[in-house]
């Protein structure tokens, strides 16, 4: 079943959509942490740390960009790309 398919029967019924997805936690670094899409609800599993999924993405864009400065800075520089 398509996402769409899904979404269109959920609003034709009046239910909330909640997709769980599981991710790496920020905390502990194991991939147990939930996340409760429609609720904005993240909870590992295993060291049982609560927070929203706003917030787990936040970290994780952190994350990412702590990862790949040197190369922003490689593109930047290299290709004439000015930011």
């Amino acid at each position: 079943m398509s996402m769409k398919k899904a979404k269109m029967i959920c609003k034709l019924q009046g239910i909330t959509l909640n997709i769980e997805v599981t991710v790496l936690c920020p905390s502990c670094s194991n991939k147990m942490m939930k996340l409760v899409i429609g609720k904005n609800i993240a909870h590992c599993e295993y060291c049982d740390k609560k927070m929203t999924v706003d917030d787990v993405l936040e970290i994780a864009e952190c994350d990412w960009r702590d990862k790949h400065k040197k190369y922003e800075k490689l593109v930047k520089y290299n290709k004439g790309v000015g930011y």
